[in-house]
């Protein structure tokens, strides 16, 4: 990648721009919680249910959005968010990592992708590329002009790109209706004083509520 190369991230529309790199963040997190429980070596279960203080303030450092696809609580409700490994305890031994519990294998994702990841296997050579808090995904997919989620030329011969792309599946029809979705919303948002935002939002509900019927 060229220096002054523009990474446009594929989870962002043209009014919402979020920056995905946590690291800062959570350490900071972290280090609050070890506050309140220094005895405590089970990080995952304080921060796992939807509805105690550590999931909130969890969920918040990823701006209330999937750290794989991008959908945020303008779409879904919090409830389909959910606080989880990254790689599972199997994926962790074979990475020698001690702590499956530890901060930085637990990230925010919609059930979907969550899911979908489940027991996701990947190499040593792309773990670090990989790994979504180190906001390198923007380097690996892309949204075409029709919006869809696509892998970039460079890696298209990549399998374990190409395996992490169709367990998440990045290709389904939901993750194109997400972002416009988003993209309409925060355009109201941001013109809320112009008559267009109005029926724009009159426009948008039944598509809301068709996407909400079609929630796993």
């Amino acid at each position: 990648m060229m220096i002054n190369e523009v990474v446009v991230d594929y989870r962002c529309n043209k009014y919402c721009n979020i920056d995905f790199t946590l690291a800062k963040r959570k350490t900071e997190f972290y280090n609050e919680f070890r506050e309140k429980h220094p005895r405590t070596s089970n990080f995952y279960r304080y921060v796992r249910p939807r509805k105690s203080i550590e999931n909130k303030k969890f969920r918040k450092i990823y701006n209330n959005r999937c750290v794989y696809c991008g959908v945020s609580t303008q779409v879904l409700p919090a409830t389909l968010f959910e606080v989880d490994h990254f790689l599972s305890q199997s994926e962790c031994k074979k990475h020698s990592i001690e702590n499956v519990n530890y901060i930085d294998n637990i990230v925010c994702a919609c059930s979907l992708c969550n899911r979908g990841k489940s027991n996701y296997s990947c190499s040593n050579d792309y773990i670090e590329l990989l790994h979504p808090d180190k906001n390198q995904y923007p380097l690996v997919f892309e949204r075409d002009k029709r919006y869809n989620v696509k892998i970039k030329e460079v890696h298209l011969e990549n399998p374990d790109i190409i395996e992490l792309y169709r367990v998440l599946k990045l290709d389904n029809e939901l993750r194109r209706l997400d972002y416009l979705i988003m993209e309409l919303k925060d355009f109201c948002t941001i013109h809320s004083d112009d008559k267009l935002a109005s029926q724009i939002k009159e426009i948008i509900e039944p598509i809301e509520q068709h996407r909400r019927d079609n929630s796993i």
